[in-house]
């Protein structure tokens, strides 16, 4: 009896797999996070904090989320990226940190070295937009479907080159690093909405 029911959780899986549009299901990932970046943009100071002049509340994150995260998913983000004060979202540490070390409320911003420390392990990583389809695995889980990179290489610039090595080290980055991302997407009808996500880096 085990043995039977096995072999139909091993048939559902199989099943699952092929069902999995990994074309679109790739598509939806680097749409999200395109559109996620929008959220860490555009940048004004009131009251000794920062915040994102195009989304400042709740509703307005939703707007722009919805139909590529799940509603789950968009709390997620919202509590990883800001909080809220006086009615406003505004940006969580260390984005605080980094923007007024920045200067970011002068016409030219001083020091942005700590640009890439500081969205290395958060879905503003620039470095999920450079990954490759071959360095994910697919993998189907109940109703979601996990989209996994176990140490992801990702090579943002080459050091023998001055112009790139000038303008990615003024954000911080390295020349490579290595990327740790598994997220859960929820399919409704042909699109795939992110649910929730770990990201880590290095």
């Amino acid at each position: 009896m085990w043995k039977a029911i096995a072999i139909m959780a091993v048939a559902v899986v199989l099943a699952s797999c092929q069902n999995v549009d990994e074309q679109q299901l790739f598509s939806d990932y680097r749409e999200v996070l395109g559109t996620v970046d929008e959220l860490f943009s555009n940048h004004a100071r009131a009251g000794g904090v920062f915040y994102n002049q195009d989304y400042q509340t709740e509703d307005e994150v939703r707007a722009l989320l919805e139909g590529k995260v799940t509603s789950d998913g968009i709390d997620e983000i919202i509590s990883n990226l800001f909080r809220e004060e006086e009615g406003r979202l505004v940006y969580n540490e260390p984005f605080q940190q980094y923007l007024q070390e920045a200067n970011y409320d002068t016409v030219a911003p001083v020091d942005t070295g700590s640009y890439y420390r500081t969205v290395c392990e958060t879905i503003l990583n620039p470095g999920l937009q450079l990954m490759i389809v071959e360095q994910f695995e697919v993998e189907p889980n109940d109703e979601a479907i996990l989209l996994i990179a176990e140490g992801g290489h990702v090579y943002f610039y080459d050091e023998a080159d001055p112009l790139q090595l000038e303008q990615y080290q003024r954000y911080g980055y390295p020349p490579h690093d290595t990327i740790t991302v598994a997220l859960s997407f929820i399919r409704e009808r042909d699109r795939y909405l992110l649910d929730n996500y770990r990201i880590s880096a290095g």
